[in-house]
């Protein structure tokens, strides 16, 4: 039987409070069919399209979330500075970033 010193020593193993799963943070595209998802997802959540994600993925060398920082107006350094200091978290990421991209023309 156990002791309470190691049952406690177990306690929160595995995960850490705050994180959830998060598909984007485990794609990399390594083949076609891995490319096409990660332009799918990009275009999913920034709105862009797929000639937009293509480009942001391969100047992002394939970071999805560094290429939602570039869809933002970041240069590709200035992203990968960024989540390294948020610690890969996107949400913090982006509101360090001052949005460049040129806003939507109205009619």
């Amino acid at each position: 039987m156990r002791g309470p010193q190691q049952l406690r020593s177990r306690q929160g193993q595995g995960t850490r409070p705050g994180r959830r799963s998060d598909p984007t943070a485990t794609v990399r595209p390594v083949n076609s069919k891995l490319a096409r998802r990660s332009e799918a997802i990009l275009k999913e959540l920034t709105g862009c399209d797929r000639e937009a994600a293509h480009e942001a993925l391969r100047r992002a060398e394939g970071d999805l979330k560094a290429a939602i920082l570039l869809l933002e107006g970041c240069e590709p350094s200035e992203a990968v500075a960024i989540l390294a200091r948020t610690g890969g978290r996107l949400d913090a990421a982006k509101k360090l970033v001052p949005t460049r991209r040129p806003a939507p023309a109205k009619d």
